[in-house]
């Protein structure tokens, strides 16, 4: 299961529970519900990996703005935990780099695009942006001003991420491996129903950065 919908997705879990059907979570873990496993990536570790590759792209006197774009239904907990994750980076790193952030929990409506290039006019020392989610809306903007100036990265390796990817409007992508957690999410259900082996609460999946020069290895 992927647990998009918070209180449906908890909802669906205690039905199963009650009635002693296996469930696994993919792509979002729910710290919620601890009866159940989770196999992908840890969101905080993934977003404290984001700050360190942006911190060595960031150039001297340089902020950084932390976008998140979201629709209001979206299951926001790991997004909050890859934010959570990069900004403890910069706190125990590097906490003289100025963070701000940018939210929209409508998707990326025409209000927020005016808002995002005003938000980037105001502060003009903004030299990169960390996507918690959505990061190839934030390309087409920057794209369709002709603001290529920023070092950009977020996650999921998409057809429109992979375009921006290659235009180097995005710089570095971290892939979340959907076919490798279904694969292993299966075979895991597997081993647990048929060959009835005890499953462990959270498998976690390595952290995969792309860049433009491996992206090749990333997609058929």
């Amino acid at each position: 299961m992927v647990p998009v919908f918070y209180k449906e997705a908890l909802r669906l879990l205690e039905s199963c529970k009650s009635r002693h059907v296996p469930c696994m979570l993919f792509d979002t873990n729910l710290s919620d519900f601890k009866e159940v496993s989770f196999i992908g990536q840890n969101a905080f570790d993934s977003g404290f990996l984001a700050g360190e590759l942006l911190s060595h792209a960031l150039p001297t006197e340089g902020s950084i703005l932390i976008a998140n774009i979201v629709q209001e239904h979206d299951n926001h907990l790991q997004f909050s935990k890859r934010e959570e994750g990069f900004r403890t980076f910069f706190q125990q790193n590097q906490p003289q780099v100025p963070l701000l952030k940018f939210e929209s929990r409508q998707g990326m409506i025409p209000e927020m695009e005016d808002l995002l290039l005003s938000t980037l006019n105001q502060a003009p020392n903004i030299r990169a942006i960390f996507g918690t989610n959505g990061i190839q809306h934030i390309a087409q903007i920057l794209e369709k001003h002709e603001k290529g100036n920023y070092r950009l990265l977020g996650y999921d390796i998409i057809p429109e991420t992979i375009h921006y990817l290659k235009k180097e409007f995005i710089h570095f992508l971290i892939s979340q491996q959907p076919k490798t957690q279904v694969y292993e999410g299966i075979k895991l259900l597997y081993q647990h129903i048929l060959l009835k082996k005890n499953l462990e609460r959270n498998y976690y999946l390595p952290i995969d950065i792309v860049l433009k020069s491996n992206l090749k290895y990333h997609i058929n």
